[in-house]
Parts: structure tokens; sequence; C-alpha cells
């Protein structure tokens, strides 16, 4: 790779297989929640996601490029990560938070990715690439700020914790230890 347009077209490559990736996780993700709020939100992500999808094949027709799909290692590793997680059979009042979480990293990678391909796109005066990437990204904000609110909202109720107050002062608090 030696020049912008290289770049751009590969890492466009990368989230094409990122967003492809997402549709398939979300879509379990919805069917994993157990509130009928996180589970609505998560579906229709994935059907923003593949929105984003069809963005992202019009930007190669614009290009004239073919729009393979290439490895995305971010959000590979971000998948990796979860089914890491959820192989330590979590309790049911975690999986909410544990989807949320995933979410809100899968996110942010998006978003600094969907950014540096604004930038080039621009760079490169594809105009039109340049404002349906910032759709995308918009998108995407919104999303990672939904996600954002829900996460004070699936807190777990076991938290495998208790609270030792300290004995003989008035001193508010105490110190969290490991529930036995």
């Amino acid at each position: 790779m030696q020049t912008a347009y290289e770049l751009f077209v590969a890492q466009l490559r990368e989230m094409l297989n990122a967003e492809n990736t997402l549709v398939h996780v979300l879509g379990e993700q919805a069917r994993e929640s157990t509130r009928d709020d996180l589970r609505r939100g998560f579906e229709e992500h994935r059907s923003q996601t593949q929105t984003h999808v069809e963005r992202i094949l019009d930007i190669f027709r614009m290009l004239g490029e073919t729009p393979e799909q290439t490895d995305c290692k971010g959000i590979d590793g971000l998948v990796e990560e979860k089914m890491h997680i959820m192989g330590k059979d979590p309790a049911k009042d975690l999986l909410d938070f544990i989807n949320v979480e995933a979410g809100i990293k899968a996110e942010r990678y998006e978003i600094s990715t969907y950014d540096s391909l604004i930038v080039l796109a621009e760079e490169l005066g594809m105009l039109n690439a340049a404002h349906m990437l910032k759709e995308t990204r918009n998108e995407e904000q919104a999303t990672l700020e939904r996600l954002q609110h829900f996460v004070g909202r699936v807190k777990p109720t076991n938290l495998g914790l208790t609270v030792e107050k300290p004995q003989g002062n008035d001193v508010e608090g105490g110190v969290p230890t490991r529930a036995a």
C-alpha cells in the first residue's frame, strides 16, 4: 500500500467486513437481551447496520472498485472477546450489561474508523463518499449515546461483594469484599 487512495479502499473493505459481521452479532444480541427495550434497540441498529453495508457498497460502485471484504481484526477481536466472556456462562442478569458493553466498544471502533475514512475521502476529493460516511458515522454516534444511556439501566443485581462496616468509628461507607 503506497497511496492514500489504497489505504482508503483497504479500510473500506475492512469496514464492509465489520458491518456484515455486526449484522450477525446484533441479531445474537437481540436474541440474548432480557429487556424488550434493549432487544428493540439491537434490532433497530441491526437494520441500520444493513443500511451501512449498502452505503459502503454504493461507495465501491462510485469508485469502480470491487467490494471485496478484508478481515477487520478490530471487530473480530471484539467479537472474540465477547464470545470468551459468554463462554464463562454468565448469570442471566449480566447478559444485558455484557451486550451493552460489547456494543459500546464496537461503536467506538466504528466511529474512529469512519472518522479516518471521512478525512481520507475529503483529502481525495470524494465528497459524495465523505457525505455518505459522515451519515453513517453520525448514526453510529447516536447509537453509542443510546448504549451509554442503557449502561445505567442494565446494572447487574448480584455484585458478588459485601460491604464490611468499620467497627468503632462513625465513618460512612465501608470496604467492599468479595462475597463468600
